[in-house]
This record gives C-alpha cells, sequence and structure tokens, in this order.
C-alpha cells in the first residue's frame, strides 16, 4: 500500500483552513468518487482504492491518504493535484 502525505501552513484561521479543505474533498469527490465526510475538524476520505483523513488546524491543513492497490498507479497524479489544487486556494 502506498501513501500521500500533504502538510501545508496557512495563514487562516481554523474555519478558512476547514473551508479550503472542504473544496479539496470536493475536487477529490468530483474527480475521484471518494466520500469526504467530517467529524468537528477531521475528515474521513474513503472510496474506491484510497482511504484516509484529513485535518483542518489553526493555520496548517494535513491530507493523508492510503493507495490500494489499483490506485498506486496514479500516486504522482493524485498528490499532484492536491499539491496544485491548495496552492491555487491557499
Amino acid at each position: 500500500m502506498s501513501t500521500i502525505n500533504v502538510q501545508r501552513r496557512l495563514n487562516m484561521s481554523q474555519d478558512e483552513v476547514k473551508s479550503l479543505a472542504e473544496k479539496v474533498g470536493k475536487k477529490l469527490e468530483k474527480e475521484y468518487g471518494v466520500n469526504f465526510a467530517w467529524t468537528d475538524c477531521d475528515a474521513v476520505i474513503k472510496g474506491p482504492g484510497v482511504s484516509g483523513t484529513c485535518r483542518a488546524g489553526d493555520g496548517e491543513i494535513s491530507i493523508q491518504l492510503k493507495l490500494g492497490f489499483l490506485a498506486m498507479a496514479f500516486k504522482s497524479r493524485i498528490e499532484d493535484e492536491v499539491n496544485r489544487y491548495l496552492d491555487t486556494l491557499g
């Protein structure tokens, strides 16, 4: 199993970071068919061949994804997309 870890320091409040994370979650839902469900400031990410978490903190965001066998072929693309999308929003 392959893992993607993306962490960013942002000059934003926790609410702003959570709003940003929701946008990333919607993109993941649209592009990769995953579910993105919040519990307070943590989100659980689950979908075909991928699972993980997203944490929205005060001034930071952390996304961890575990890729199954078939999704591993798209690891670089998924990681690049998450980073690129955070770059455009943050």
